[in-house]
């Protein structure tokens, strides 16, 4: 027995950059644990397994793995499963705007054919917690120094949980280095998944340009190149900040320092003081396929 298989880079145009997916075209029949097993195999930031869908007017459901554990939402498996689903398993949707089913409930999503990018979009105000971790704390887990940080973190959840860690610059980011077990127990005390470090490149107001980083050893992620969960958290959080309602637009620089460089951009509604729709989009170029052989 076997289950076919895709590898695409996303948020890139390049093949090579960008964060790397499995995408098991067929999951049917296979347990959480041998989804587990092969996404440990496949040892990606996140593997995807496509299944028939809970409502027959969606497309498919998608269960999604680290090789630590099943995540109940993750936005580069969403944007490169979309470009997957719409160009591979054709048969399984038209148009190409459909709904995915994942475990924190249906996610729209839309695929563009010409420029050959996807885009999903998720409702509602992301979970904040202010207070979460002293500066002191944070810098040492990243080895910098308290002044190398900017406003203080906080924790936010569009369906996993990050540490938003503002820097002063750039050259901090570059600076990092992770000390784990100070990492994991911030991580622990802040109730967050992850650490999402970031710094201004440009912009202001209505649209900014941001580099990020992303660092996750509790989800058996050393550094991701692209964490579309993380960027939707972040870009609601600072939408809210700005403290009206209007349109606002992040772009977000990931993977720059691994050599993966990545591109997730993001556009935020806010109304009546809330986050009304955040749109994710970026773009996704397979480089493999293959089959994963069971017995």
């Amino acid at each position: 027995m076997s289950r076919r298989y895709i590898i695409a880079d996303v948020f890139t145009d390049q093949r090579f950059k960008g964060n790397p997916l499995a995408v098991v075209l067929d999951g049917r029949g296979l347990s959480d644990q041998a989804m587990q097993t092969i996404a440990r195999e496949f040892n990606l930031s996140e593997t995807v397994f496509v299944l028939p869908p809970d409502n027959p007017v969606h497309a498919c459901r998608l269960r999604i793995f680290t090789p630590a554990n099943e995540l109940p939402f993750a936005g580069h498996p969403t944007v490169g499963a979309t470009i997957v689903i719409a160009t591979v398993l054709r048969g399984l949707t038209d148009p190409d705007a459909f709904i995915l089913e994942e475990n924190v409930g249906p996610i729209p999503v839309r695929f563009d054919r010409a420029s050959m990018t996807a885009s999903f979009t998720v409702t509602g105000s992301p979970k904040i917690r202010e207070g979460v971790a002293p500066p002191e704390v944070v810098a040492a887990m990243l080895s910098l120094s308290p002044g190398d940080l900017g406003s203080p973190a906080w924790t936010a959840s569009s369906g996993t949980a990050f540490l938003m860690v503002p820097l002063r610059g750039v050259d901090a980011l570059a600076r990092i280095r992770v000390d784990v077990a100070r990492l994991d127990a911030c991580v622990a005390r802040a109730h967050a998944h992850g650490v999402y470090p970031f710094a201004d490149l440009d912009g202001d107001g209505a649209r900014r340009l941001v580099r990020a980083r992303m660092f996750a050893p509790e989800m058996g992620i050393t550094e991701d190149p692209a964490t579309g969960s993380a960027a939707t958290a972040l870009v609601g959080s600072l939408a809210l900040s700005i403290g009206k309602d209007g349109n606002f637009g992040l772009d977000i620089e990931q993977g720059v320092e691994m050599g993966r460089d990545s591109l997730i951009i993001t556009d935020t509604v806010v109304a009546g003081g809330q986050v009304a729709t955040i749109k994710v989009s970026g773009g996704a170029v397979i480089v493999a396929e293959g089959a994963v052989l069971l017995d």
